[in-house]
């Protein structure tokens, strides 16, 4: 009996290291890849301008802050696409609650492109807990960056009232 508690105990202690190290290490491929989406979800017209309806959707826990950036066209060369506004599509950013959606209108010219845009979300650090903040700091001197603020960036479906 005595001879196998240390083998016991080294043996649980070689399981809980391997289940910890596999979720420290884990690739982001493994990670859930619809924790946010986006949506068209239809047309309006409002003051005789074209006006696409795009959602993006938090499945996550977590409170983001969102920028629409400018519409591209969804034709490209090269991964650069052909025509793209300026400016951003949406002025304002907005926050993004836990288990939310969050809806931008996006002017949409009646010509022949079709366009896209791009949402970056960003998570705000002050709505985390402490003890998370705190930990990410720690794992970050470390080395290990899976407790940062989460980043997305996410395309909208192709969106235009021309044809293709």
């Amino acid at each position: 009996m005595k001879v196998r508690r240390p083998f016991v105990i080294c043996g649980l202690l070689a399981v809980g290291l391997a289940v910890v190290s596999v979720r420290l290490l884990q690739p982001a491929s493994f990670h859930a890849a619809n924790d946010v989406s986006c949506y068209l979800l239809g047309y309006t017209n409002r003051l005789g301008t074209n006006i696409a309806l795009i959602q993006v959707t938090n499945r996550t826990k977590a409170v983001f802050v969102c920028f629409v950036g400018p519409r591209m066209s969804v034709a490209s060369r090269n991964g650069r696409p052909l025509f793209h506004d300026l400016y951003a599509a949406a002025d304002d950013p907005g926050f993004l609650q836990p288990l939310g959606a969050i809806t931008f209108v996006v002017p949409c010219s009646a010509d022949t492109n079709l366009w896209h845009v791009s949402v970056d979300l960003q998570e705000v650090s002050a709505a985390r807990p402490k003890w998370r903040r705190v930990s990410a700091e720690i794992l970050r001197f470390v080395g290990f960056h899976m407790l940062d603020d989460k980043t997305y960036n996410v395309s909208s479906p192709a969106f235009g009232t021309g044809e293709q």
